[in-house]
């Protein structure tokens, strides 16, 4: 991640895409996804071992 991704406290802006949020919101976002992949790999881990 580049620091140029963030121009204030407040702000995200990637430099790659041009995606731009509020910074809160935007990390907020990426835990509920790392969350969800991670109680994926669970849920699929535990359908193995029962099978």
């Amino acid at each position: 991640m580049s620091t140029e991704n963030r121009p204030d406290q407040e702000t995200f802006r990637c430099v790659s895409c041009g995606h731009a949020e509020n910074a809160d919101v935007n990390a907020a976002k990426n835990i509920l996804r790392a969350g969800q992949a991670h109680s994926a790999c669970l849920e699929a881990k535990t359908s193995v071992s029962a099978a």
